[in-house]
């Protein structure tokens, strides 16, 4: 998951302006029926708007994220949205941010899917452990 310029510009802040920035105690992941860039923001985001879709939240710790070779982190655990109750449309991508409303608050960091997933009725998002990666890049 490479950074958004919001959670980059929020770390060269906190390096070289001493501006303080705490991490997050809780985050929230989202989907996105758009590929993201970088300049994204959780406003900017289009998400599923119907079928009980929700961003998913998980606290924001060693119990969710490993350290691994190669300066990154991965999920240490699965990361799974509710059960769809009517069509998402296709996914395209997913994105950390924090906030648990739709719509609002800073993506911290995002992926765009390769293939995309078409969620339909009484389907269930999930990425296992390990499959989220999150990078300075």
């Amino acid at each position: 998951m490479p950074a958004s310029t919001y959670i980059k510009n929020k770390i060269l802040d906190l390096r070289f302006g001493g501006t303080a920035y705490a991490a997050e105690a809780t985050i929230y992941f989202g989907l996105s029926t758009v590929a993201l860039t970088a300049d994204n923001t959780g406003a900017t985001v289009t998400e599923p708007v119907a079928g009980g879709y929700a961003r998913v939240s998980y606290s924001n710790n060693k119990t969710t994220w490993t350290t691994s070779a190669s300066e990154r982190l991965e999920n240490a655990i699965d990361i799974d949205f509710a059960v769809s109750t009517a069509s998402w449309g296709t996914i395209q991508a997913i994105f950390i941010a924090d906030s648990i409303t739709t719509g609002a608050g800073n993506m911290l960091w995002y992926y765009n899917l390769t293939p995309s997933v078409t969620v339909g009725n009484a389907t269930i998002v999930s990425f296992l452990a390990g499959a989220i990666i999150t990078r300075m890049s």
